[in-house]
């Protein structure tokens, strides 16, 4: 073999080969206790090692001791795995590892006693049915994209990790710039579509306003002239004084109302104030410190992260309550203080006198013009029916004009939305470049490796759950039944499927932006006419608006998504057998930094022959330089065309019901002929595999001599 293959078998310099790799790589295994069924201790080749044997022989159990032993608890949480189908059976048993830097482990053998979450990984085990969970979801799994996220994390050197353990936490440090703009965004968007809905209601409401001011009036109009049949017996002079008077008292008592409506506002202004200062400005700085742990600014200097407003708004508010409660003094008058004599009083100068002095000068008129009790009672219902009156319609003039605006303010801040909505797509994008960024190391590995390797290939992709999105808007704002484009289940998300679908997946924000604004000009009609809502309700309707345009310009449906291509194609599209190429590739060509041994259950499951051959073979040799590597196969290919190191041949010689299995395994390298027959006799292919080594080496192999 020397002269044969003097690339893996050959070295010529001051060290051996495996000098600096004789550290944690498993030399033997060893079962003891009560129910040991391994008589003798199994030795282990520290390089490239191949367990075989026929169906039921025994070779996933010397895996599973094996990984148990070097310290994974992945065959107690596989309840295929010998280890859980024996685990009554090996209750006082253990197994232990010994080391090639000369130290050993040792581990319980009772499921009872030891679980996966009890040992300290010191090799990586892939067992078929983990190799399977990975391989064979409809998506990619979970565990699938942590294996790429490690491998991902694996990649960048140690000095650039900035202090970060793993992906999750160094993903999160490059993109939190990002991440922290998209959230900004979509509240900015939320915030402002509840404004929009309001206005959209205040807009809506105009008519009905006009109608009930319409009828206000004239409720009015019959209070005024109740009044004044009341006030009849008097003299002219003394009902128009009343009536002037009358009038001059509603005009004060609603800038008293005003005032006082100013002087609350202030005062929840000057409480809102005070708990921005005590509890919103102090929690914002300490969000920013427990976000930037690692700035490391020491606490004298996150004092000059403190909030506050830019004005002097204490003295302002103080000052502006008191010129309020002042004007309002002033309206109101005093009761207690006399109420001198106002018939030398003009007409036009009634509203500047004080609401106190107008009530009196009422009263006085009232009693002047004689008025009986039972009139008097009457007389001070209808002119406090006439104030209610005109309060409410002060109060519908004031929302009337605001519905006039409306529609301009809503111009306003659809614009203000839209674009918030193009600068969350922004920061979309900018999450996609610092991820591509994050994998630029992954892309240096891939470029380097052979052709296998080169066929992988990271990619960063947008995901638009469109149906998600559509779901929301049919089930909870739409009546499906309402004829239109939008009838019927389906309906919405066909028409978003050609309006915005290609927008939100391949769109920058401005293309996004105006794709969602289009929508909502071209449907917002269609939506209302579909609406689940009484629009005669305005609380509900008010409550439906604010749904609607959270839910359309919502962006939560749209995401970043990262996995690996391989071969031009997304993990997710791959087959099985595919996908199970790219987790070996990951595991043996990718991950340069875990040296720990590698324990890999039928690597070859799915894959077929050709696979093997071209895609697994030459990775597996070259690996096996790195870090040990043990695998249980069917396939001669992974045997003999990698050169292993050492092949375990696995027998069962006997079985029995509630007894374990007592298993032989006995080793040697291909040099040996009794090897090689087991090989060819055992292993799929054997013949054949034998015939492609002596092609690769440049060999001639003689029909008789093909197995010996």
């Amino acid at each position: 073999m020397a002269c044969l293959a003097p690339d893996t078998r050959v070295a010529i310099g001051p060290q051996p080969p495996n000098e600096g790799f004789s550290h944690g790589r498993i030399a033997a295994v060893t079962v003891t206790g009560p129910s040991s069924f391994i008589a003798e201790p199994i030795p282990i080749n520290p390089g490239l090692v191949a367990i075989i044997g026929g169906r039921g022989s025994g070779k996933t159990a010397l895996a599973d001791l094996l990984a148990v032993g070097a310290g994974s608890g992945e065959p107690f949480g596989d309840e295929k795995s010998f280890i859980r189908r024996a685990g009554r059976l090996l209750e006082g048993s253990s197994v232990t590892v010994e080391w090639t830097h000369g130290e050993s482990s040792t581990h319980d053998l009772s499921q009872q006693a030891t679980g996966p979450e009890s040992l300290s990984r010191g090799v990586r085990y892939l067992s078929q049915q983990f190799v399977e969970k990975l391989c064979s979801a409809d998506a990619i799994s979970s565990d699938l994209l942590w294996e790429i996220e490690r491998v991902v994390f694996n990649a960048w050197p140690a000095d650039q990790r900035v202090g970060t353990t793993n992906f999750a936490e160094l993903l999160n440090l490059r993109l939190a710039p990002a991440r922290d703009k998209e959230r900004s965004e979509v509240e900015a968007i939320r915030e402002l579509g509840e404004e929009i809905a309001e206005q959209q209601v205040l807009r809506a409401s105009r008519e009905r306003k006009s109608a009930e001011r319409t009828a206000q009036q004239k409720l009015l109009e019959q209070a005024e002239t109740q009044i004044r049949d009341l006030v009849k017996q008097g003299t002219k002079g003394d009902a128009t004084r009343l009536a002037d008077v009358n009038s001059a008292l509603e005009l004060r008592q609603n800038a008293y109302q005003a005032l006082d409506r100013q002087i609350k506002s202030l005062e929840g202004l000057q409480s809102q104030a005070s708990t921005a200062r005590s509890t919103t400005f102090p929690r914002y700085r300490n969000k920013l410190r427990s976000e930037n742990t690692a700035a490391n600014l020491p606490d004298a200097e996150w004092a000059s992260f403190g909030v506050d407003f830019v004005g002097e708004v204490d003295e302002l508010l103080a000052k502006s309550l008191e010129r309020a409660r002042n004007a309002a003094s002033s309206i109101a008058g005093s009761n207690t203080t006399p109420i001198p004599e106002l018939d030398a009083v003009g007409k036009d100068d009634l509203p500047k006198l004080t609401i106190a002095e107008l009530s009196a000068e009422q009263l006085r008129l009232q009693k002047l013009i004689g008025l009986d009790s039972r009139r008097t009672l009457q007389l001070k219902s209808a002119n406090q029916r006439q104030r209610d009156l005109r309060g409410k319609i002060a109060k519908l003039d004031e929302e009337i004009k605001a519905a006039e605006r409306a529609s301009d303010r809503i111009s306003e801040l659809s614009e203000e939305r839209t674009a918030h909505y193009a600068a969350y797509f922004d920061a979309l994008l900018q999450e996609e470049q610092l991820l591509k960024e994050l994998y630029d190391p992954l892309r240096m590995v891939l470029s380097s490796g052979g052709a296998a390797v080169s066929k992988l290939e990271f990619s960063v992709r947008r995901f638009v759950d469109i149906n998600s999105w559509a779901k929301e808007g049919e089930e909870k704002l739409i009546d499906l039944r309402t004829a239109g484009p939008f009838q019927g289940s389906g309906g919405l998300a066909k028409v978003a499927r050609e309006e915005l679908l290609d927008a939100w997946q391949n769109g920058d924000g401005r293309t996004a932006a105006s794709a969602i604004r289009e929508f909502s000009k071209n449907h917002t009609a269609d939506i209302r006419r579909h609406g689940k809502v009484d629009r005669e309700d305005e609380v509900a309707y008010r409550s439906w608006e604010r749904k609607v345009a959270a839910w359309l310009y919502s962006a939560d449906h749209v995401s970043l998504t990262y996995s690996l291509d391989f071969d031009g194609l997304n993990i997710e599209r791959l087959s099985p057998g595919s996908r199970g190429i790219v987790l070996l590739l990951l595991y043996l060509a990718v991950d340069q930094e875990e040296t720990d041994p590698l324990i890999i259950d039928q690597p070859e499951e799915n894959l077929d022959p050709e696979s093997v051959y071209s895609e697994l073979v030459g990775l597996f040799r070259a690996a096996a330089d790195r870090r040990q590597i043990v695998m249980v196969t069917h396939n001669a290919n992974l045997v003999v065309n990698t050169d292993v190191d050492q092949v375990i041949i696995a027998k069962c010689k006997s079985l029995a019901e509630g007894r374990l299995p007592d298993l032989t395994y006995e080793s040697g390298g291909l040099e040996r002929p009794d090897i090689r027959q087991a090989v060819c006799q055992v292993l799929e292919g054997g013949p054949e595999a034998f015939r492609q080594r002596a092609r690769r080496l440049r060999i001639a192999v003689e029909q008789s001599d093909e197995v010996s």
